[in-house]
């Protein structure tokens, strides 16, 4: 725990709520890793990679996550699962465009991975932010949020949407909160081919999260 207090991008809460939020989130944690595991599509680090998932699998996942329909910052409509995972290795976070703190730095720091990712990013590496003030942060707030945390929009797509359907998307990736600002601000890393799937504290060194991105894509460069 005594990590945990150190992290002020981790969660916004502070002292009392943040031992709370911390012990829910490990618990979140590992009910999502546990509802994957049962579906027969979550895989550790050390298979990721060198399996890949059933046609049956697959559609357990897209069952689990859903293909609700969201709204990108370009104004596609997307299914959440088929559109957005399906057949890559993604980062998944959660923002919100008038975060005055965590969420531009996070955004920042992971538009340097993606330049460290190189060629693969926007081809089978994506990231999503979904965001939980979609009533506020419309398509057009989105596309001006990235621009300003200089994120290549080739492959990483900002996700709003009706509020309850954004909720539910939110549910089911174990980063929902009641009040939007004190929203979790841990990373999720999935490879939708293989199953493997971890949450990241978001302060970790960018070298880091490349590191567990490959790792999690398969392949070292």
């Amino acid at each position: 725990m005594s990590r945990t207090k150190t992290m002020n991008l981790v969660n916004h809460q502070r002292r009392g709520p943040l031992l709370a939020s911390s012990l829910m989130l490990a618990l979140l944690t590992a009910a999502l890793f546990t509802v994957l595991s049962a579906s027969g599509f979550a895989a550790t680090a050390e298979s990721a990679g060198k399996k890949t998932l059933s046609p049956a699998d697959i559609e357990r996942a897209r069952g689990y996550f859903t293909d609700t329909e969201l709204t990108t910052h370009d104004g596609r409509k997307v299914r959440f699962y088929s559109d957005m995972l399906d057949n890559r290795t993604v980062v998944i976070n959660v923002i919100y465009t008038s975060c005055k703190g965590a969420c531009p730095m996070i955004t920042q720091m992971l538009s340097l991975v993606s330049k460290e990712v190189g060629d693969r990013f926007g081809d089978d590496i994506h990231f999503v932010s979904i965001s939980n003030d979609p009533e506020r942060d419309t398509p057009e707030v989105l596309t001006e949020f990235a621009q300003k945390q200089g994120v290549n929009l080739d492959g990483w797509s900002f996700l709003t949407g009706p509020k309850a359907d954004v909720d539910g998307v939110i549910k089911k990736i174990g980063l929902y909160v009641e009040n939007f600002e004190q929203h979790k601000s841990m990373l999720l890393i999935g490879n939708t081919r293989t199953g493997h799937w971890q949450k990241i504290p978001p302060n970790l060194p960018p070298q880091a999260i490349v590191a567990k991105l490959k790792e999690a894509a398969g392949g070292g460069s």
